[in-house]
């Protein structure tokens, strides 16, 4: 007959060692029926919604004359709000906003067009704004006088025209002094051969002074097309520069558009 381990155990166990585990169950169930767990665990928590509630905090103080939109309407950035109590007027104020974003979104040569149409109304009640817009209308009236009339553009037109065609005379310089020298050196040759001839009193004097002034005149129509090189040279370097100084012109009125344009 086998007998289990545990069941060993148990029968090799004294009987003082099985009251004591007998006396210390009792003791444990005896507490259980004191000590008692609450059903219930109070704490603290924090709950955070997905989208919650933004603040909105006004850049300047006044009191609120109204309000544009309803409670728990969904809005974007951007979207207004919200008067405040102003001395000028709210649309003329948002107006002249949207023009000046308009202009510094599409920015560069491109805002040209904007700026010869002009503001889109007259902002004349524009409140603690309108002596900073009065600066700023004289930068414009400038500006539009200079870049948008096309007086630059057309300028700039013409300048390239005269480059375009001194270059072709420039060049065309260049061949007419190349035939030239081409002349020059024959009747150098010539002139050479009939100085030789004089040595051997074959030819007159005369003849060889004949020559000579032939050889002369030659000399002096090339340093003629020499001179109108040189010509051509610096007034396509005085075109060019002119050129430069009309670029840098336009970039110093667009910087000064720009920075009257932040300021306001």
């Amino acid at each position: 007959m086998s007998i289990s381990k545990t069941a060993s155990v148990v029968i090799i166990l004294p009987p003082q060692s099985v009251s004591f585990f007998f006396v210390l169950i009792c003791c444990l169930v005896l507490l259980a029926a004191f000590v008692s767990y609450p059903d219930v665990v109070r704490g603290r928590a924090k709950l955070v919604a997905l989208n919650a509630p933004k603040l909105v905090t006004a850049k300047t103080e006044g009191s609120l004359v109204q309000l544009l939109v309803h409670n728990e309407q969904q809005v974007v950035k951007g979207a207004h709000l919200a008067y405040l109590h102003s001395t000028a007027q709210h649309r003329q104020v948002i107006g002249l906003l949207q023009w000046l974003q308009a202009l510094i979104h599409v920015g560069g040569k491109h805002s040209d067009a904007l700026l010869r149409k002009g503001p889109p109304q007259q902002f004349s009640n524009l409140g603690e704004l309108q002596p900073q817009y009065q600066e700023f209308g004289l930068v414009l009236a400038e500006t539009v006088q200079l870049l948008a009339s096309g007086y630059y553009t057309q300028k700039r037109a013409a300048l390239y025209k005269d480059l375009a065609f001194l270059k072709e005379l420039q060049q065309n310089t260049g061949q007419q002094r190349g035939i030239s020298e081409q002349d020059y050196n024959l009747q150098q040759i010539t002139f050479d051969a009939k100085t030789s001839l004089f040595k051997d009193k074959v030819i007159a004097p005369l003849e060889l002074n004949e020559e000579r002034s032939r050889l002369l005149a030659k000399e002096s129509g090339l340093r003629q097309l020499q001179a109108q090189e040189v010509n051509s040279a610096f007034s396509l370097a005085s075109k060019q520069k002119e050129l430069l100084e009309l670029d840098k012109l336009t970039a110093d009125q667009r910087l000064k558009f720009s920075a009257a344009l932040l300021r306001l």
